[in-house]
């Protein structure tokens, strides 16, 4: 029988390594949600191609007598060791906690279990997926399709571990067994010389993994195809379960719908079955707001799907949902079902939420190498050739164009209909006599036959005039409240202003409507452009005699998405973004209401 134990690498005289050297530091944040994310993902990329179902990973925590963790005595030894060795309080700290989790008479330990996967291969063999896995730092054994690209993400179960301490051991299709402990700590000093940071539990005498099934403690033997992961001294918190349960659902919701993954935390499964109900006990809605997931996982479920072309370089799938107060995000999936970020900055004209998918082809090999080491983002500046971050920056800013393509033109479609569900029950039914007539020069004229709905006397008048003094008026009150500042300042203010007042323009304005609402006490205003483009708007009441009052505006709300629009100045609002064709609706609340009618004098910025 070959000695086993603990041996930690001579540094030669050569740099120390620090414990926060190791790798781990990016982990540490929500390790429970990367330790799900990383080992699902690993698992999923290891697939058995004699598996026709779905991959199966356990999560579970087990009580292991302190007697039966290999090498347990030489641990704490070099544990002490380091303890000595390092000049930080906390370091120190760290080392002193692990120490008296591995003297108790049980330790605790998270076992992570895969089944219908291939083992790792190549077990004590360079250039193997076990050797990537076990041996190397920053190192990936993974091809096309696959989900990781730095080898970091095998960290995640070292920062769960109160010994940054990690076992494993695999049984792969070829029958070979392999076990092996990893511990990454600090250099220290052990025997007189001065070790790396990085302790290997193997074969002393050849430095390669245990390979004798009989010299593997039953506990951590493998009976079945595939690889355990041990965490040794797992970190207290009863929160695990539910953390991890959380991140796996969230993080692979396409993969378990669509029947490839399984996974069980204790006895809870998380499968295609189950996933619905899994979906409201853990994601409840907040008051009468989905939360953000659920809002994704509607849209995958029930959105409209569209297929991508991608610069012929591959098809991604996106998904759709309009849906009140829905966040206006998509969520973006690689082609191993996992998500990687929320793509935000997208138009805002509806509420919906979206869900994006890559396949298993060039853009998904393109993005996947964009990532980080914690795989939540998609970045060219992860990238260092010059060729490689074009190509890249090109797919990626095609991606997002055609996304916010396909949701204007979702907001095209139905903008109409969410004008007449806004209005429904607040306005009679409005016919083409109502409407505004726009001349040639596009001066709005009132049509002498309009009926104002809240008050037959006055008629509905609504304005678009060419010229006007909103620039100099903005001037002028910024001079005021800036009054106090140097005369070379004032002289910048004013210029900036009258700059911006030359560049004021006509919108194109192709429907102009406003109404009273005695109901809710304030005006609708509903305003759609031939053009695209964002304007500035002075709001004023129009009473008896077309006599003009210009009150201070309190609030204006846009209907169709609930957005607050700013109010820049007592009775101007804006700027307001048009696009082509689509109406938008507005709440103006003004003090002292009374059934005026609105006057509105526009321009582009």
């Amino acid at each position: 029988m070959n000695k086993r134990n603990w041996y930690f690498a001579d540094n030669g005289k050569g740099q120390e390594e620090g414990f926060s050297s190791q790798g781990l530091t990016e982990f540490k944040r929500d390790h429970f949600t990367h330790v799900a994310r990383e080992n699902c993902q690993n698992s999923i990329d290891a697939k058995s191609k004699r598996n026709n179902g779905p991959i199966v990973i356990k999560f579970s925590v087990v009580e292991v007598l302190s007697n039966e963790i290999p090498g347990i005595d030489n641990l704490i030894t070099h544990l002490n060791e380091c303890a000595s060795y390092s000049e930080n309080d906390d370091e120190e700290n760290f080392f002193k906690k692990a120490i008296k989790h591995l003297t108790r008479n049980k330790v605790r330990v998270l076992k992570i279990s895969d089944y219908g996967t291939t083992g790792l291969e190549g077990i004590g063999v360079p250039k193997s997926s076990w050797n990537a896995l076990v041996n190397s730092i920053g190192k990936s054994k993974k091809g096309k399709g696959s989900g990781g690209s730095y080898g970091l993400g095998k960290n995640a179960p070292f920062v769960v571990s109160e010994a940054n301490t990690v076992f494993y051991s695999t049984l792969n299709e070829e029958k070979e067994y392999g076990f092996q402990g990893v511990s990454k700590l600090m250099s220290h000093e052990h025997n007189g010389i001065t070790t790396r940071a990085t302790g290997y539990y193997y074969c002393n005498d050849s430095h390669r993994p245990i390979q004798d099934p009989k010299e593997i403690p039953n506990i951590f033997r493998r009976s079945e195809v595939g690889t355990d992961i041990f965490s040794v001294a797992f970190v207290n918190g009863n929160s695990w379960k539910k953390s991890i349960i959380k991140s796996t659902i969230e993080n692979f919701f396409v993969a378990i719908e669509r029947g490839e993954l399984e996974v069980y935390v204790d006895e809870t499964v998380i499968s295609k079955e189950s996933l619905d109900g899994l979906v409201v006990k853990y994601f409840p809605k907040i008051g009468k707001t989905l939360v953000n997931f659920y809002q994704y996982y509607d849209a995958y479920l029930n959105g409209n799907k569209y297929l991508i072309n991608i610069l012929d370089k591959g098809t991604v799938e996106l998904y759709l949902k309009q849906g009140e107060n829905y966040n206006r995000k998509v969520a973006m999936f690689r082609s191993t079902g996992m998500k990687i970020k929320e793509q935000s900055r997208l138009p805002k004209e509806i509420s919906y939420a979206g869900v994006l998918i890559t396949r298993n082809d060039d853009v998904n090999e393109i993005l996947r190498k964009m990532e980080p080491p914690t795989h939540t983002d998609w970045s060219v500046d992860f990238l260092y050739d010059k060729t490689q971050i074009k190509e890249s920056k090109k797919v990626l800013d095609e991606i997002i164009s055609q996304i916010k393509a396909i949701i204007n033109e979702l907001v095209s479609k139905n903008i109409d209909e969410s004008i007449i569900l806004t209005l429904d029950g607040l306005l009679p039914d409005l016919n083409d006599q109502e409407l505004l007539n726009i001349n040639k020069s596009n001066q709005v004229v009132p049509n002498k036959n309009r009926v104002n709905y809240s008050s037959v006397e006055d008629p509905n008048e609504l304005k678009i005039k060419k010229k006007s003094n909103i620039g100099k008026k903005l001037a002028k009150n910024k001079k005021v409240k800036e009054r106090n500042n140097s005369t070379k300042r004032k002289s910048k203010v004013n210029n900036r202003s009258n700059e911006k007042q030359d560049r004021y323009t006509n919108l194109d304005f192709k429907k102009v409507r406003s109404f009273s609402n005695d109901d809710t006490k304030d005006y609708t205003l509903i305003l759609e452009t031939s053009n695209t483009g964002k304007g500035l708007f002075e709001i004023s009441l129009i009473g008896k005699g077309n006599k003009v009052y210009k009150e201070t505006i309190v609030s204006v709300q846009d209907k169709n998405n609930n957005e607050i629009i700013e109010i820049k100045d007592t009775n101007i609002i804006g700027p307001i973004y048009f696009i082509k064709g689509q109406s938008r609706v507005l709440s103006v609340k003004i003090p002292g209401y009374s059934n005026y009618s609105l006057g509105v004098e526009a321009y582009e910025i």
